[in-house]
């Protein structure tokens, strides 16, 4: 089949159009391509195309020539438009001109059974606790919290470390308050925070909040959200929006409110709330999103009377399914007999995991529960499994989902032994479960321990965790120092 100019001329285009849409060109391609095509015999043009390569409304027709001037040029421009191609990763389109890296296989328990810690260069912020954090895809971010324990100083400062560099770096001023207890979600571009307590009183949360953005290391303070005040924040990304669930202040458990936040432009929406059979008043909740589903345990409690004299708490768990496109709440079979409690629920990419953690009760007063278990829970079936009792399962660990297995991290203070049974445990022990073995593997004790509420992150091959740490001697903390430590190969 012949090729005429015409062809030729419309496959330019479209590759052209396709380069325009998913590029943005380093400075001076263009004329490059433009000088190339002119070296070759092309007619010279006195307009080029935009600098961001968005295909032209009316584009100027090549000028007809002789057989031989006229393919010479294309030819030339067409070998340009190749090299960007493959330079630019047309093919398969990248928006980034750095290469990425090829995805890795998960990170398997046992590999994370056989990995070291080590300590993390010098941070240039000051150590503190209950700091927000996230992990971008290169970096860790920290940002507010409070350097002491009883929470009278809150900072607004926060900073970034690259593993693979080694290397911090401070983020600039922040156009909101420091706090501690904020909700926040990385969107998959910026770090989204709200709410949290700004005060050292910590009796009235703020309904404020801000956005950080690596890629240009900027802030911008969001808009007011249209919440009547809160108690209880839960903040979750589901595709291109955040979705921030709140409790009513005051112990009204009547209902749970919801607005999303939508960064594309920087507005809020409300969104259906959701009420709760009557008698089951939400005390606080407990949530997940996955794709454009947010499922949602609402842990209950209502006082009944049983004699002229004498009351008792009925208490339990509700699970409901918000569908995010249709804006519609319905109930769900996700909070049955055997889920006894739900505390950060973590997703793998086909089942939800409940780890371990203290058997709900309302508000009752009782021993605490050693051998605890958890579950994973089969969103479609609401099919459970025991996830069986783990090594530092009784400290109330940090626990996070590596691709591949559930890691435990015992990173808080000392748990004392030899009454009723309770474990002894020290700060910095670590377990890892494998979701195929269905069993638990001990990890090499953290060199430091005893930070309240650190910033935990996996990062797809290791663990970083950065706060305020203690040193312990026959069970006491002895000092305290700013460190990071990570678990790696």
């Amino acid at each position: 089949m012949t090729t005429t100019d015409d062809d030729l001329e419309a496959r330019l285009r479209e590759t052209l159009h396709a380069i325009g849409a998913a590029t943005q060109p380093p400075d001076g391609l263009i004329e490059g391509i433009h000088l190339a095509a002119t070296s070759a015999g092309a007619p010279t043009q006195t307009s080029s195309f935009p600098v961001d390569m968005a295909p032209l409304a009316q584009p100027p027709r090549l000028t007809r020539r002789t057989p031989a001037a006229r393919w010479t040029p294309l030819l030339a421009v067409a070998a340009v438009i190749a090299i960007l191609a493959v330079g630019l990763g047309v093919v398969g389109v990248h928006r980034s001109l750095t290469p990425r890296p090829a995805a890795s296989a998960p990170v398997t328990a046992s590999s994370i059974a056989g990995m070291q810690w080590s300590n993390l260069p010098a941070a240039p912020i000051q150590g503190r606790s209950s700091a927000v954090g996230a992990w971008t895809g290169t970096e860790m971010l920290v940002w507010g919290g409070s350097p002491d324990s009883r929470q009278q100083k809150l900072l607004a400062d926060g900073a970034a470390y690259n593993p693979v560099t080694r290397a911090w770096s401070t983020l600039p001023a922040a156009p909101i308050a420091g706090r501690v207890g904020a909700t926040s979600v990385w969107t998959g571009r910026s770090l989204f925070i709200w709410g949290g307590y700004t005060t050292p009183d910590a009796v009235t949360p703020t309904s404020d909040g801000a956005v950080y953005t690596p890629a240009d290391h900027s802030w911008a303070k969001l808009p007011p959200a249209p919440v009547p005040g809160y108690q209880q924040a839960v903040a979750l990304q589901s595709g291109e929006l955040v979705i921030l669930l709140t409790t009513p202040r005051g112990g009204d458990g009547s209902v749970v409110n919801v607005q999303s936040y939508r960064p594309a432009t920087n507005s809020w929406s409300r969104l259906p709330d959701l009420s709760p059979p009557p008698g089951h008043s939400v005390h606080h909740v407990a949530a997940i999103a996955v794709g454009d589903q947010i499922y949602l345990w609402s842990m209950w409690d209502h006082v009944v009377t049983i004699s002229s004299n004498a009351t008792s708490t009925v208490s339990g768990i509700d699970g409901f399914t918000f569908d995010v496109p249709t804006h519609r709440w319905k109930a769900n079979t996700l909070a049955g007999p055997a889920v006894k409690a739900v505390d950060g629920p973590l997703w793998t990419g086909h089942q939800i995991l409940l780890p371990a953690s203290v058997p709900y009760c309302g508000g009752c007063v009782g021993p605490m529960v050693f051998n605890r278990t958890g579950l994973t829970l089969n969103p479609e079936n609401a099919a459970t499994s025991v996830i069986p009792h783990g090594p530092v399962d009784d400290t109330n660990p940090t626990y996070l989902w590596t691709g591949a297995a559930l890691l435990a991290v015992n990173s808080r203070s000392f748990i004392g032994g030899g009454s009723a049974g309770a474990p002894s445990s020290s700060p910095g022990e670590a377990a890892v479960w494998d979701p195929r073995t269905k069993a638990w593997s001990g990890v090499a004790d953290a060199p430091a321990g005893g930070a309240e509420s650190p910033v935990t992150v996996w990062t797809g091959t290791s663990l970083l965790v950065w706060g305020q740490f203690a040193h312990y001697n026959g069970g006491k903390a002895i000092s305290q120092e700013t460190a990071g430590l990570q678990l790696g190969p």
